[in-house]
């Protein structure tokens, strides 16, 4: 059985998301990372016209749940550190038409996790701090594949993150996404 999933790291300035195929092959996660990039269009500012926000995000995510036959997605829970109400409400309206797009165009299965989920699971494994430096992108990126990948050991049944336990495995997957970033890489 193979899946496609659609991760999102929301934010309403800065939003990443990934595209990753993946299939349990001897027991063993097989993966490819088959987009990943920084949203255009986000929900940023609840003064102005809403639709147009909505719609140019949806659009967005509608052309990568289409494009690949998405079939799960993951997407990180906004949870407020001091006093950041227009950026909750904003990405609260992102999940939520998020979730009413995909379930109703595509049967998507769909899971809401912290932060703290995913990142807590990666650091049993490797150090997340240390991985971020040695990618040529922002974290959003980084995280969206990672949470990818979380979901896909999740739905597979397997210890998250066994597949990347070793340097040379980190590192290939590093070039995975640093190969199918729509951004533009940063200078090592």
């Amino acid at each position: 059985m193979k899946i496609t999933v659609l991760a999102l790291d929301p934010g309403i300035v800065n939003a990443g998301y990934s595209v990753v195929s993946a299939r349990l092959i001897n027991n063993k996660l097989q993966y490819k990372v088959d987009e990943t990039g920084k949203l255009k269009h986000t929900v940023y500012d609840l003064k102005q016209e809403i639709v147009e926000q909505t719609t140019g995000y949806c659009n967005e995510m509608n052309r990568l749940a289409k494009n690949y036959g998405v079939t799960h997605c993951i997407a990180e829970r906004f949870q407020a550190r001091g006093f950041r109400g227009h950026q909750g409400e904003g990405i609260g309206i992102m999940l939520g038409s998020l979730i009413q797009m995909l379930t109703k165009e595509y049967s998507t299965e769909i899971r809401l996790v912290t932060a703290a989920t995913w990142k807590n699971a990666f650091n049993r494994m490797a150090d997340l701090k240390s991985f971020y430096p040695q990618v040529r992108l922002e974290p959003h990126e980084v995280d969206a594949t990672l949470m990818a990948l979380f979901l896909a050991s999740s739905v597979f049944g397997i210890k998250p993150f066994e597949h990347i336990k070793s340097k040379s495995k980190q590192r290939s997957l590093i070039k995975s996404i640093e190969n199918k970033t729509t951004s533009k890489l940063k200078r090592k």
